[in-house]
């Protein structure tokens, strides 16, 4: 009998060192918090791997590049965005943190910088109310006409949630910018997450965007829509803030990986020389011929791969070290997915053939 005790006492401490956490409000970011990430996107992932007790061994990942996210205090940030982001008579946009961003990116033709996401966390849900940005020296606050929900408190294993959010803005003197979307979102494992940061407990979460962009650029008198689906991975812990680990795909194509990192030697980073941070690819859209330009001359030589929305790569060519690409080929009117890779630098952009 003491035997059977001792063996079901055994029993129960294994089962305890392997139950599922709950995330709730306390366990994401603030203001006043930052964090050290490093960023690659060189990943053999297979979205499939996940489960109940799972173990996710990513301690292979190799750093590109490392960056800081920092998170505000509202009363910090600029007062234009305050007015709308921290009034206590509109409490549907009143934020309670406000994520630093380098830039809001995914909308060609117009170039938004000095950014912040502002966010809202309460006992029972963390969503986005909109984000701020820079544009021709003016500070614009974008409140969203539908919140972004993020996730719902508690967050447990299989929970799920889904949302409408959208937001649209005048830009003075530059043009017009819309986003319309829908996003959903399940908590489809949990178990150990393990990076060069160390061992966790996680939640996994899978959120999908169904969204539509809308751009008009008045210079050019250039407008078009973009469809995307994008899917995000994120796994959770306890006071961790940020996600431990998030990929982020767009049609089934890796174009983010993000981890939280401990601070590395400049040689522990695989490229850290390519000054390259970002690419514009026009005119969007093209009936033909297009250009790649980037922000800084690539001191490297360049790959352009480019896809099509199943993935499948339909043109792909090495360039010299150049500050200006043009691509004269011919493809079928639609939508495709560019990525650039140069040295240590990757980042995927929409091109759209009409």
């Amino acid at each position: 009998m003491k035997k059977t005790y001792l063996a079901f006492l055994f029993f129960l401490l294994i089962q305890v060192g392997y139950t599922q956490i709950t995330i709730n409000s306390q366990d994401m970011p603030s203001g006043g918090d930052t964090y050290l990430v490093s960023r690659t996107s060189t990943l053999d992932f297979n979205a499939d791997d996940t489960g109940e007790n799972y173990t996710w061994d990513f301690i292979d990942l190799l750093a590109i590049s490392q960056d800081t996210i920092t998170f505000s205090n509202i009363s910090n940030v600029p007062f234009t965005y305050q007015f709308i982001f921290n009034n206590p008579f509109d409490s549907e946009h009143q934020a309670t943190e406000a994520e630093n961003r380098s830039g809001l990116e995914n909308f060609e033709g117009i170039d938004l910088e000095d950014a912040y996401l502002f966010t809202k966390t309460e006992s029972d849900k963390k969503e986005v109310v909109g984000f701020g940005a820079t544009v021709n020296s003016i500070p614009l606050p974008i409140a969203f006409n539908n919140n972004q929900l993020y996730y719902n408190f508690p967050l447990n294993y299989n929970d799920n949630g889904s949302d409408d959010y959208g937001f649209e803005m005048n830009i003075p003197n530059t043009g017009y910018l819309a986003e319309d979307g829908s996003l959903t979102y399940n908590v489809d494992g949990w178990g150990t997450l393990i990076t060069s940061f160390g061992t966790f407990e996680v939640l996994r979460v899978k959120k999908i965007k169904n969204q539509f962009d809308t751009v008009y650029v008045s210079s050019s008198q250039v407008g078009f829509g973009i469809n995307r689906e994008i899917t995000e991975y994120e796994w959770l812990g306890k006071e961790t803030g940020i996600p431990l680990l998030s990929i982020s795909t767009e049609f089934g194509i890796v174009t983010s990986v993000v981890y939280q990192d401990n601070l590395l030697d400049p040689v522990g980073i695989e490229v850290v020389k390519e000054t390259i941070s970002s690419f514009s690819i026009y005119p969007q859209p093209t009936s033909g011929k297009f250009h790649i330009g980037f922000d800084r001359y690539p001191q490297s030589p360049i790959i352009v791969v480019i896809y099509d929305l199943s993935g499948k790569k339909i043109w792909e060519k090495q360039f010299e070290p150049i500050e200006k690409i043009t691509v004269d080929e011919s493809f079928n009117k639609g939508i495709y997915l560019v990525d650039i890779q140069i040295a240590g630098f990757q980042k995927v952009k929409k091109l759209i053939i009409q």
